[in-house]
């Protein structure tokens, strides 16, 4: 079963018109010092979409080649998607696709229940998860063990590991791996923090610990 990440990246419109103006100068049409035009910013406008796409495109590639692997080797390929996804390449291509719910994510691509159940329904022994969401998350992975599914990817004890900053930093120092300095003990009182930073030395950063993993 392969799930997808259809989250899309967009230039914000100075970049778009930026590299409008780069293109147009390296193909002599457009001077270096003249000023971008309400045509320019028009143009810009009716590609936004289109950028968009082009992103949704390379997402839909990288799982379209796992399910072109798959099918070479002879492995039955079943889709899932979400409402804003029925016409996704990795939903023409799979063997099988089932409709998930509604594009927001939170009732589709990180539903654990609605994807186990189509994974059983379908007879799927292994799940690929795609990027993001559900790649990262270790209850996923043992969920799926119990249920005697594979998780094409890490178990679930290095997933914790490195989706945690202070683990894997304690991890990669064990291995003598250099790191840069910081304090990641239990103890988090400001008067704590203020002297393992005067240890440190100023500036410091303060971050937390756990992030990513497909968020609510």
């Amino acid at each position: 079963m392969f799930t997808q990440n259809p989250t899309l990246i967009k230039l914000n419109r100075q970049d778009l018109v930026q590299a409008l103006q780069r293109k147009k100068q390296l193909s002599g049409k457009l001077d270096s010092k003249a000023e971008t035009s309400s045509a320019t910013i028009d143009h810009v406008e009716k590609h936004e979409q289109y950028l968009d796409s082009i992103k949704n495109k390379d997402i839909n590639s990288r799982i379209g080649l796992v399910i072109r692997t798959a099918k070479k080797l002879g492995i039955k390929t079943v889709a899932v998607y979400s409402q804003a996804d029925v016409n996704a390449m990795h939903v023409k291509m799979a063997d099988e696709a089932y409709l998930l719910g509604p594009a927001t994510s939170s009732e589709s691509y990180l539903n654990q229940e609605k994807i186990c159940q189509i994974a059983k329904k379908s007879n799927c022994n292994a799940i690929h998860p795609g990027y993001g969401f559900l790649s990262e998350n270790a209850d996923f992975c043992e969920k799926l063990q119990k249920l005697g599914i594979s998780f094409i990817g890490p178990d679930p004890s290095a997933i914790r590991a490195m989706g945690s900053k202070s683990e894997s930093k304690n991890i990669m120092i064990a291995a003598n791996v250099p790191v840069v300095p910081g304090y990641h003990g239990d103890k988090q009182s400001p008067d704590e923090l203020r002297a393992e930073a005067a240890k440190i030395g100023y500036p410091v950063l303060i971050k937390a610990i756990k992030g990513g993993g497909g968020k609510v």
